[in-house]
């Protein structure tokens, strides 16, 4: 201490202590100390240890270890009544969003790409077992959350992260969207469960993503799975534990795989409308079964109670029939039965000829084909089967070699092969050798003329 140090504590005691009974000393002395501060040149450091000296501080600066509370009590800063071990207390903030800091805050050194953490430790000895920590970037910061599965390494996973646009990140530390979960396996779930259901791995709804099935919806429970609007069953799909699925019912049909309260349209005209598991897509309608469509069993019958066929120069209806390769038929043949293999047909040759079967059509041209050999993607590039037309409208090679063709003419074969001709003896020589009735004229030679299948 310096000479001007020792002056003023000896002026001080001499006016203090002197004259004063041994209650006036200690009272002195506690003076003493609080005049010290008139020597401003000096300053003293008293070390003590709670609880004692007991009082109220307007400024406590200590260095190394502080302990506070350390047997019983708690420990309150803005409060004097704290309710809990530590208990902050100071004015609200108005708004979430800005500068103002809040009540309690935690810094340090800024180094970018390290952690401003909170620790969670399972005792005073262990390492730590959760985590809370903040991650600083010149662009930001983002708040991560860690836990631990083993006690002896401290934190062993980033369990979830909030990155600065807000996204979540659970399993990730980059998430793509609000809530973004993923798995370091090959499934990933999010699950919901309710007292009703409990909160095992075999309750409640799943959604997830498995790299197996793809995305799915999983209700585990013996429930339907709705997907409603306006928190209506009749407005959405009803799937039900058993298996059929309702549109716009809440009550779908036991015994169908799919209930539908409404129409059924379908846009795509061009590819095709199935029902069941169809083949290859094109412009039909199929009832089928499962797979791909084969030669023997793999197309059902249609039953319906009306059935409207139409569409732009399609008048006939015709059967896939069996016929003779070699005669290589083109549309508007006509056709007669072979002889020596009754159940197929092939070229007419003769006039007159009571084997006369009908006239061949086109799968562009017929407005219904019945009679399948497994579909028309097969029928179609059979060279053994073509659509034969019995009844209807349809195209047909007529000859002019019995006299000039007229519209309700009666028509037979004729010599000429594939041709029809006019019959001028319906009675006698036609009898059971008509095969339509032209609905268009030819006046000489050869031609392609519309007439009306009408085999007798």
């Amino acid at each position: 201490m310096t000479p001007a140090g020792y002056n003023c504590i000896i002026w001080l005691m001499r006016r203090y202590f002197y004259t004063k009974t041994v209650i006036i000393i200690l009272a002195g002395a506690i003076i003493l100390l609080s005049r010290l501060s008139l020597c401003a040149e000096e300053r003293l450091t008293v070390t003590t240890y709670y609880p004692s000296p007991y009082g109220t501080y307007s400024q406590l600066t200590v260095t190394g270890n502080t302990y506070l509370a350390t047997n019983s009590g708690s420990v309150g800063i803005g409060t004097s009544s704290p309710v809990s071990n530590l208990h902050l207390q100071s004015a609200q903030i108005s708004s979430f969003m800005g500068a103002v800091r809040g009540f309690l805050t935690l810094s340090g050194t800024y180094t970018a790409g390290y952690y401003t953490p909170i620790d969670f430790l399972s005792d005073t000895a262990a390492n730590p077992t959760a985590r809370i920590a903040a991650y600083h970037d010149d662009s930001g910061s983002h708040l991560v959350f860690g836990t631990s599965n083993n006690y002896g390494t401290g934190i062993t996973n980033t369990a979830m992260t909030i990155v600065e646009s807000g996204n979540i990140g659970i399993g990730t530390t980059d998430p793509q969207a609000l809530l973004h979960v993923h798995s370091a396996g090959t499934t990933s779930e999010l699950r919901v469960t309710t007292p009703a259901t409990g909160s095992t791995s075999s309750d409640g709804v799943t959604y997830g993503y498995s790299d197996s099935t793809g995305a799915y919806v999983n209700n585990m429970e013996a429930t339907p799975l709705l997907l409603v609007t306006s928190n209506s069953e009749t407005t959405g799909i009803r799937i039900q534990p058993s298996g059929p699925v309702g549109i716009g019912t809440a009550s779908p049909s036991a015994v169908s795989g799919l209930d539908v309260a409404g129409q059924i349209r379908s846009t795509d005209t061009a590819t095709g409308f199935y029902l069941g598991a169809g083949g290859t897509k094109d412009a039909w309608a199929r009832l089928t079964k499962n797979g791909l469509p084969s030669i023997t069993s793999d197309y059902h019958d249609l039953a319906v109670g009306s059935f409207w066929a139409a569409g732009v120069s399609r008048f006939d209806l015709a059967e896939v029939t069996p016929v003779r390769k070699e005669d290589r038929l083109e549309q508007g043949d006509a056709v007669v039965i072979d002889k020596k293999q009754g159940l197929r047909v092939t070229r007419s040759t003769k006039p007159y000829d009571t084997s006369v079967y009908g006239i061949i059509s086109s799968y562009e041209q017929a407005a219904m084909v019945i009679g399948g050999i497994g579909g028309p993607e097969t029928a179609m590039k059979s060279k053994e089967h073509l659509p034969v037309a019995l009844i209807g409208r349809v195209k047909a090679k007529v000859s002019a070699e019995n006299g000039a063709i007229g519209p309700g003419d009666l028509l037979t074969t004729s010599a000429t092969p594939g041709h029809l001709m006019k019959c001028n003896d319906p009675a006698n020589k036609c009898r059971g050798a008509v095969a339509a009735k032209a609905l268009e004229p030819l006046e000489k030679g050869r031609g392609l003329v519309i007439v009306l299948v009408a085999v007798q």
